[in-house]
């Protein structure tokens, strides 16, 4: 590659372009739908850059080699992450009144683990907590790092600083198998896993890892590949790329491939001019262009806070772009000439070592101690908005009108089954059993046990679940019966709609598998006296829901946003099940005398309006879509406590 260097000012500018889809994204989705798709273009580049940088140096100890690559990525990223970091978790401190969760995801991120902690906390990239969070986009960083623990390694061992052509051979090929091992896990998972196939390194190394394996072959073969793509044009590469940030984010499969294919053509393409001297004079050379590559990183991670500060306060609007914009460009040239920069560019003597050793313990440190902090202290001495959100109110039930008798021990169990469903009214459940005389049993996610469902994929369980159950017990049947639905339903963040059609069409699943199933829970409940409470569909939301308490709370200069009230027609809901379904479950419930039905909807929505809100006399009901808050569960205590005495399950005190 003698005709070649290592930093091609033109590669900046497809930073550039890459951050501000990102921005833009960020801002407005709808003006630019799958923007995001920039991470991905900073994936390709980062492969390519530091494998580049990786071949051109001559370590000759493997010591000297990783040592030398671990301080360049510690001082290329942490200080302007720590800088992020402090000024950040402060700000979010003083709008958030519980900032544990994202304080811990800034925490992880300082050690490159970000990405794991938002998925195994259900964080959804698309959803209304992940857009509130300061610390959601260092998930990518942690991607990069955690393929930096891996990549070098693998180098060193197949070449040993030696970069011969057969050396460099076995490192091409190892990455091809890993890329196409790893592309495969992409394209199988990304349906059914989509948090799992963004944020985890198995489903993104092919993306990284493409970059890399181009870089090796312009290394070996650049003669035989810029003679194919001389005369290509650049332009069309880079229209095409564009286009491909206006595609749906439903197409998520066919843009990130897109995206990765593309984003490798053009580096080759910059390359190929770069090696003939070719005059090139467009977008990606242009200085402004090349200057926001250069301070991309930060520009990165400081227009994320920029953006969330506006979501948390006076909204985003055409009045308070410009300023967001200011603060960004502010925040991003002070933190890359300032802090990344200067430390980027210290000469590595033995002071600066020190340095450096401080920054990582420093780093450490404030890592374990806001662990302490997020998980103890449930206080926020830092927060200056209020607590309550206007014109709403706590629930105040009277458990004195309760229409029951407290029995002594021993207890009757209530057992739920089903998904978060059954989970969401735990609150009511609760109430009922400590005012009644009950005993609570139910599962938690992941390990839900859901019958009926439909599917059969809990069918085994039934058996096990009611020998857990003595005569007199209640079964309680509450799930969010997926395979039930007629027409496509919302998922609870409110960002995509679910269509069961085609695998119910393919499997058969829907509704009469779950008869079948609920007719074996109530054969067996039968012959143990065991009463089964099965819980009607809920009122749910054809459009997001705002969280309340984040969003909601009318405390700052913005009015109250899209989401906090919204309402769901009655015809909407009622068209959702089969008329067949509730005819069935009627016929049995009118047969089996402990078969019970309870039905929320006349409790959640008044039986004289035409819609149903998600606000209930001033109580907030819902959560999300389709999930009751706390209190909207307890409006539900007092008319289940008079069917289980109805029913005669419990006794009256009357």
């Amino acid at each position: 590659m003698s005709n070649l260097k290592q930093y091609t000012p033109s590669i900046d500018g497809m930073r550039s372009v890459a951050v501000l889809s990102v921005i833009l994204n960020h801002f407005n989705e709808k003006i630019l739908p799958s923007g995001f798709l920039g991470v991905d273009v900073f994936f390709v580049i980062s492969g390519f850059v530091i494998t580049a940088s990786l071949v051109g140096r001559k370590e000759k100890k493997g010591i000297d080699f990783f040592w030398g690559f671990y301080k360049r990525r510690i001082k290329r990223l942490l200080p302007a992450l720590l800088f992020y970091f402090f000024i950040s978790g402060l700000l979010i401190c003083m709008i958030n009144p519980n900032p544990q969760s994202h304080l811990l995801t800034g925490l992880y991120s300082l050690i490159g683990f970000a990405n794991v902690e938002l998925y195994f906390n259900a964080v959804n990239y698309w959803g209304e907590d992940a857009k509130l969070n300061p610390f959601t986009h260092t998930w990518s960083l942690g991607v990069e790092e955690q393929f930096y623990l891996v990549f070098p390694l693998m180098l060193w061992l197949l070449t040993k600083g030696r970069y011969t052509r057969n050396s460099l051979n076995k490192v091409k090929w190892l990455l091809i198998v890993a890329i196409i091992f790893s592309l495969t896990l992409f394209l199988i998972f990304s349906t059914d896993y989509p948090s799992a196939t963004y944020f985890l390194i198995p489903f993104r190394f092919w993306e990284i890892g493409i970059g890399c394996t181009l870089f090796l072959f312009i290394h070996q073969s650049h003669h035989k590949i810029f003679k194919r793509i001389q005369h290509v044009p650049l332009l069309p590469m880079l229209l095409t790329l564009v286009c491909i940030f206006f595609i749906p984010k439903e197409h998520l499969i066919i843009s990130v491939t897109l995206t990765g294919i593309i984003t490798s053509l053009i580096i080759l393409k910059l390359k190929c001019i770069e090696y003939y001297s070719q005059p090139y004079e467009g977008i990606l050379s242009w200085k402004i262009t090349q200057y926001i590559g250069k301070i991309s990183y930060s520009l990165y991670l400081w227009h994320w806070i920029a953006i969330v500060l506006a979501k948390w306060t006076v909204g985003i609007s055409i009045i308070t772009t410009p300023i967001l914009i200011a603060f960004i460009v502010l925040f991003s040239t002070f933190s890359y000439h300032m802090i990344e920069k200067p430390m980027r560019h210290l000469q590595w003597n033995k002071s600066v070592n020190i340095r450096l050793f401080i920054v990582t313990c420093v780093s450490f440190i404030t890592f374990s101690i806001g662990l302490q902090i997020s998980y103890k202290n449930n206080t926020n001495p830092l927060y200056i908005g209020s607590n309550n959100p206007t014109n709403t109110k706590s629930y105040q039930l009277n458990v004195n009108s309760l229409p029951c008798v407290n029995h002594s021990k021993p207890y009757k169990n209530i057992r739920t089954v089903g998904n978060s469903h059954a989970n969401h009214i735990l609150p009511m459940l609760k109430i009922v059993a400590s005012k009644c005389g009950l005993n609570v049993l139910h599962e938690q996610h992941p390990n839900y046990i859901v019958i009926p469902s439909g599917n059969h994929i809990h069918h085994s369980k039934i058996e096990q679940v009611v020998s857990e159950l003595d005569e007199g017990d209640i079964l309680v049947l509450s799930s969010r019966n997926h395979f039930l639905y007629v027409n496509p339903y919302l998922k609870s963040t409110g960002d995509i709609w679910f269509d069961r059609s085609e695998i119910k069409s393919k499997k058969g699943f829907g509704l009469k598998m779950w008869l079948e199933e609920l007719d074996l829970i109530l054969k067996l409940t039968k012959l143990k006296n065991i009463n089964v409470v099965l819980f009607l569909p809920s009122i749910e939301f054809d459009q997001p829901v705002a969280n309340y308490r984040k969003m909601c709370q009318n405390t700052w200069l913005q009015t109250e946003p899209a989401g906090c009230r919204p309402k769901v027609s009655k015809s909407y809901l009622n068209d959702r099940f089969p008329e067949e379904f509730y005819t069935e479950i009627k016929k049995r419930a009118g047969l089996n005398p402990l078969f019970h039905l309870f039905d929320p909807e006349p409790v959640l929505c008044h039986r004289s309006q035409s819609h149903c809100s998600r606000v209930i006399n001033g109580v907030v009901a819902f959560v999300d879509t389709n999930h009751l808050s706390s209190d909207g569960a307890k409006l539900l205590t007092e008319p289940f406590t008079s069917l289980l005495v109805q029913k005669g399950i419990l006794d009256s005190k009357n």
